[in-house]
């Protein structure tokens, strides 16, 4: 997937159609993603009354993002960015399925999951709690501790009438 943004920065005149100069000038960005995702199932009857089933998924995403000054503006080269909010997805789940009667039925399982998340513009994001300066800022959090790692085990009992 591509994505094209063209934008205008500066203390100046904010008219993308005003003429540029090296403090207000318009700029494009180009971003670039790959991604794909990789899954696999299994169902497994041991016995007539028993089910096994499982399944496993792996999935990444790698971005990348050029800027591009237009004529006019700011002279200073900017390097690609190449972590562009790069994820990767684990996850595996396996569930026994048990018939006890027509009428019960009991499953029970386990699932593990794991989600990293990497972005130039916030990893090793910090809270601040009291100004270091005379300048009033915060820093909100958002998407500062996407990773997780999840290890669910459930059970479940229906009954069927």
């Amino acid at each position: 997937m591509r994505y094209d943004a063209t934008h205008r920065v500066g203390t100046g005149n904010p008219d993308p159609s005003t003429p540029p100069t090296t403090t207000t000038y318009n700029w494009d960005s180009q971003v670039k993603d790959r991604s794909w995702q990789v899954g696999a199932g299994l169902d497994w009857v041991p016995v007539s009354r028993l089910k096994v089933k499982s399944s496993a998924l792996y999935g990444e995403t790698r971005g990348t993002a050029d800027f591009m000054v237009q004529p006019g503006g700011d002279p200073t080269p900017r390097p690609a960015i190449t972590n562009f909010h790069n994820t990767r997805f684990t996850s595996f789940t396996v569930r026994g399925i048990y018939e006890a009667t027509k009428e019960w039925e009991f499953t029970a399982g386990y699932a593990f999951e794991r989600y990293r998340y990497s972005d130039i513009g916030y990893d090793n994001t910090k809270y601040v709690t009291t100004p270091v300066t005379t300048s009033s800022s915060y820093v909100t959090g958002q998407y500062s501790f996407q990773p997780y790692t999840a290890n669910i085990v459930f059970g479940v009992a229906k009954y069927k009438f």
